[in-house]
């Protein structure tokens, strides 16, 4: 009985300490670098650096039967998609976006944008018209040089 005792005071005091942190989970002060030029009011932090984000369009088919691999989904190259990339900022303690690239798919529905500042983002895509696929869109964390972010558009 004594050991379950110590094993569960062992518990409670990592769940204590895990929870006693004070971070909000961000970048830390040391690594954290304001803009050089911030929008009046921003009041957001991020990792410095440009960096490149690209990445493919798929349109996504589910089959009613599975593939020899089990798989029942498949993934289309769109072409043509049109994408906007925008930049998640505080300003005075309120989240808004700002809108930081745009580009089209290529026929193999990649895209590239270079050039972004380090932050977060949201990678929009529309499909190309008479298509059958609805918009999407990924997350995106810019905190590396280069960044890979595929988008995938399911059927209406």
């Amino acid at each position: 009985m004594r050991k379950y005792s110590c094993a569960l005071a062992a518990i409670a005091l990592a769940t204590v300490a895990a929870c006693s942190d004070q971070t909000t989970g961000g970048p830390t002060a040391p690594l954290a670098k304001e803009s050089a030029n911030p929008t009046p009011g921003d009041t957001s932090h991020y990792f410095a650096g440009d960096f490149t984000v690209h990445g493919r369009i798929l349109g996504v088919s589910a089959a009613t039967q599975p593939t020899a691999g089990g798989d029942t989904l498949s993934f289309e190259p769109l072409a043509g998609a049109a994408i906007r990339i925008v930049r998640n900022v505080l300003v005075n303690g309120a989240a808004t976006q700002e809108l930081a690239a745009e580009t089209v798919s290529d026929g193999d529905g990649a895209y590239s944008v270079s050039g972004l500042a380090a932050g977060y983002y949201i990678v929009e895509a529309a499909p190309p018209s008479g298509s059958s696929y609805a918009s999407g869109w990924s997350y995106l964390a810019g905190q590396a040089s280069d960044v890979k972010v595929d988008v995938y558009l399911w059927p209406r």
